[in-house]
């Protein structure tokens, strides 16, 4: 399985691999690390394991390079705030609003790319993905594990959803559900 949150609470992740757990299968879910889980392998629910993984877009690990986008309070209210500070700042604040429209597009592919080597040295039957940014991951391991079989979990109608990422992203999702919605073996979805 494949979710890009850390599956602390994910209950419905959890519901189906408890399910899959039960019925027998080996369940291993590929998720990601955040501050308060660190990159490792946990097994919350008997028969289920959750791999956390280091998955960072291209701006986020770049983010340290950019200045900070605001000066301090105390800074701001110093008269020894200088201007060269300031304009630091504000040229910070520029590059991360430039580097925004690419962060959710960066962050699939790099979970694609990780997770996915992940599951293909796992060698799974089955790749579950969990909306379609799980199935990212899932089809780039598809491509080397010719016998598993795909399961598309859209938790809801992940093009219609109420929080739009944008129009770049909103694009590429709709291109690659289109694509990928006749290559599953299953699609499971609201109701």
């Amino acid at each position: 399985m494949f979710v890009l949150n850390p599956c602390t609470h994910d209950a419905r992740v959890l519901r189906a691999a408890d399910a899959c757990a039960q019925a027998g299968a080996i369940v291993r879910i590929f998720a990601t690390a955040d501050s308060e889980n660190s990159p490792t392998v946990i097994s919350p629910i008997d028969g289920v394991e959750i791999e956390r993984l280091d998955i960072r877009s291209w701006p986020q690990r770049v983010r340290r390079l950019i200045p900070q986008a605001e000066v301090t309070n105390r800074a701001k209210a110093s008269s020894t705030a200088t201007a060269p500070t300031a304009q630091k700042a504000r040229l910070g604040a520029i590059a991360r609003m430039a580097l925004r429209p690419i962060h959710l597009p960066s962050l699939y592919f790099e979970f694609a790319r990780i997770a996915g080597r992940a599951a293909t040295e796992w060698q799974p039957d089955v790749l579950w993905g969990h909306d379609l940014s799980g199935m990212h991951p899932a089809m780039r391991a598809k491509r080397l594990i010719r016998n598993a079989k795909v399961v598309y979990d859209s938790h809801e109608l992940w093009t219609h959803r109420n929080a739009s990422p944008g129009p770049v992203v909103e694009a590429i999702d709709r291109r690659f559900e289109r694509r990928w919605i006749h290559n599953v073996d299953l699609v499971i979805t609201v109701s």
